[in-house]
C-alpha cells in the first residue's frame, strides 16, 4: 500500500472513530480569528458529549501552520475539552479557561483540514 493510501485509510479510520454515535446538533460556538473565511460544524452524543469540528475554508497548503484564534463556548464552563487532528491521529487535552460560565480555548490553531473539539463533564 503507497504512503498516500495509508494516510488516506488512517484519516477515514480516525474520523469515523470520532463521529461513531454522534448526531449533528446546534448549540453556540463563537471563533475569533484573523481568518477570512471558516467552517463550523457541531455534534452531540448519546453519553451527553459534543464535538465541534472547524477549519480555515481556503486554499490547502502544504505544512499549514494554523492561524492563532480563541474559540468560545457559551454555557460550557467547567466542561474538559479535547482537540482531535484527525489527519495525524492524536488528541490533546486543551488549555480551557471559564469565563463568565462560557469555556473559552485560546491560542487554538485553526487549521486548512478540520479539528475537532470534544467537549466533555
Amino acid at each position: 500500500m503507497s504512503s498516500q493510501r495509508l494516510i488516506q485509510f488512517n484519516t477515514i479510520r480516525n474520523i469515523a472513530n470520532v463521529f461513531s454515535g454522534m448526531r449533528a446538533d446546534e448549540f453556540a460556538v463563537e471563533a475569533q480569528t484573523e481568518s477570512a473565511t471558516y467552517q463550523m460544524f457541531t455534534f452531540a452524543g448519546s453519553d451527553g458529549s459534543r464535538l465541534v469540528a472547524l477549519w480555515a475554508d481556503g486554499v490547502a497548503v502544504n505544512y499549514d501552520p494554523g492561524i492563532p484564534s480563541t474559540i468560545t463556548i457559551p454555557g460550557f464552563a467547567g466542561w474538559k475539552a479535547t482537540g482531535i487532528d484527525v489527519l495525524n491521529g492524536f488528541e490533546q487535552g486543551l488549555i480551557i479557561e471559564d469565563e463568565n460560565g462560557n469555556l473559552v480555548i485560546s491560542d487554538f490553531l485553526l487549521k486548512d483540514y478540520p479539528i475537532i473539539i470534544r467537549l466533555s463533564q
